[in-house]
C-alpha cells in the first residue's frame, strides 16, 4: 500500500488531497481515522472513494490546535481489512 499527500505536511483547516494505492482491496471505500498525538482533539474520520483500479482518493481537513505543529496518528482501513494499516500525518499551521 502507498499513501500520497499533495504536500509534505497537512495544513490546519486547509483541505489536503490524499491518495491511497491499495492493491487487492475489494472495498469501494476506505476509512481514515486520525487522533492527535500531542493534544487530545478526538478522532477525525475521513472517507476515500475508489477512483480507478487500486487508487482511492479523498480530502483531509484537520482541525486547528494551539500548537504550531502536530502529529496525527491513525490508520487506513476498510470493511475487508478492519485492522487497517498505520498512518501518520504531520500537520502545521
Amino acid at each position: 500500500m502507498s499513501v500520497f499527500l499533495n504536500g509534505d505536511v497537512a495544513k490546519a483547516m486547509q483541505p489536503t488531497e490524499i491518495e491511497v494505492d491499495w492493491p487487492g482491496q475489494e472495498s469501494n471505500m476506505l476509512l481514515i481515522e486520525l487522533e492527535g498525538k500531542e493534544m487530545n482533539m478526538g478522532v477525525a474520520k475521513f472517507e476515500l472513494s475508489r477512483d480507478q483500479g487500486n487508487k482511492f482518493t479523498g480530502t483531509l481537513l484537520l482541525p486547528a490546535c494551539h500548537s504550531e505543529k502536530m502529529t496525527w496518528i491513525g490508520k487506513v482501513s476498510s470493511e475487508q481489512s478492519p485492522q487497517g494499516i498505520p498512518l501518520l500525518v504531520r500537520m502545521e499551521r
